[in-house]
């Protein structure tokens, strides 16, 4: 490959103005790849359920690379990725519905460019894309979440032949130990984090606790949760922001219309407003039923906030954990509550190691680092397949 650029093709399963963690994950990537190195062209859809990113800053991070839009394949059944079972049900269901969508795969159809690699966001695309490229690397943004039975199985069906065939490497995520020891039998493996762009801000938060929530206001996210547990405790003057839209809206401001006035609700906002939010906030609460590795809680450990979530989380955050960087909740709003008033009597403590924090997970997650290993990987993929 000396003296050639390398060919490498992005899809993402919606479109990038949505503005969730795997659209961000692309425009970080997208915005920093050494375009010298890399001929780098975006395959996103039609879909979103919101814009939060505009036009504007959306062309100021594609700088120097190709866009091209298609149809979502699958964006009526999207409902269904509210629950887990029915999005389990949903991945059994989308090699039909890829088959069946023939306007997707004629407009894919008639874009001639082919590529040296190809890597998806939603590993089931690998089928639309599979004459373009004879190496596709799916990833584990959407699925292999933990080392739960659903997912040890799911990936002995995959290491087997019966999903994904076509998929020769997976992008795996930390904390994911029996699902890659089943994975590799079949796969080539690679594990790498989830980068961010986070400037921090060093200055010392005083006064009452403040906590902040950041995502999709849905029930998978335990929007229902947060806003239990938080009536639940005793806050005194500490405040809770929550950013962010989704379906779940109305009972936010329910609960604000009933007298909680130590909840505030900023909705969508810009990421200057965003990371200001992250800067003047001590404690991150993220009370998900599931996840995969959350970009908002890598930017809120950057930011130097200590982090309350999920015990579903624990595997995918070992070493934080044990540095004392975060601490993990069953999924139930007694054990949030109780978890909620320990952070608070605690929260000098955590203010005090806001830099230690921040310096160690810009150091594991931080955009350079994350993308040069990235860069690396893909090179030595492309030499040792092609």
């Amino acid at each position: 490959m000396e003296g050639k650029k390398i060919k490498l093709a992005i899809v993402i399963p919606s479109s990038i103005a949505m503005g969730g963690g795997v659209e961000r994950w692309a425009l970080n990537i997208l915005n920093h790849m050494n375009k010298g190195i890399f001929d780098v062209t975006l395959y996103d859809t039609d879909f979103f359920d919101m814009k939060r990113f505009d036009d504007i800053f959306i062309e100021s991070k594609l700088q120097g690379v190709k866009r091209i839009k298609f149809q979502s394949p699958d964006s009526k059944f999207r409902f269904m990725r509210k629950n887990i079972l029915f999005s389990i049900f949903l991945d059994f269901l989308l090699p039909v519905i890829l088959t069946l969508n023939r306007t997707t795969r004629l407009q894919l159809s008639e874009i001639k460019d082919h590529y040296d690699l190809v890597y998806l966001t939603r590993n089931s695309y690998w089928r639309l894309f599979k004459d373009k490229t004879k190496l596709i690397v799916g990833s584990s943004h959407a699925i292999f979440s933990s080392d739960s039975a659903k997912n040890v199985l799911f990936s002995k069906l995959v290491a087997t032949g019966f999903f994904l065939r076509n998929i020769k490497v997976i992008h795996i995520y930390q904390g994911r130990e029996k699902i890659t020891k089943i994975l590799k039998q079949t796969k080539d493996l690679f594990e790498l984090p989830n980068p961010v762009s986070v400037t921090f801000n060093n200055s010392q938060n005083e006064g009452a606790a403040k906590f902040l929530f950041v995502g999709r206001l849905e029930k998978y996210k335990g929007l229902d949760l947060l806003i239990e547990s938080w009536k639940k405790s005793n806050v005194k003057d500490s405040t809770l922001t929550i950013i962010g839209a989704g379906s779940m809206k109305e009972l936010i401001e329910d609960a604000i219309k009933s007298g909680i006035d130590n909840i505030k609700f900023s909705g969508m906002v810009d990421d200057k407003t965003l990371f200001k939010e992250y800067g003047r906030s001590d404690i991150f609460l993220y009370p998900t039923r599931w996840d995969s590795l959350p970009t908002t809680i890598l930017e809120a450990l950057c930011s130097g906030l200590y982090i309350l979530t999920s015990e579903s989380l624990k595997p995918s955050f070992k070493e934080e954990y044990q540095m004392k960087y975060m601490d993990f909740f069953k999924i139930s709003a007694d054990d949030i509550s109780n978890k909620i008033e320990q952070t608070i009597d605690n929260i000098q403590t955590y203010r005090q190691i806001r830099n230690d924090i921040s310096s160690s997970s810009i150091n594991k997650y931080g955009i350079s680092s994350v993308e040069r290993r990235f860069e690396k990987i893909i090179m030595d993929l492309v030499e040792r397949y092609n």
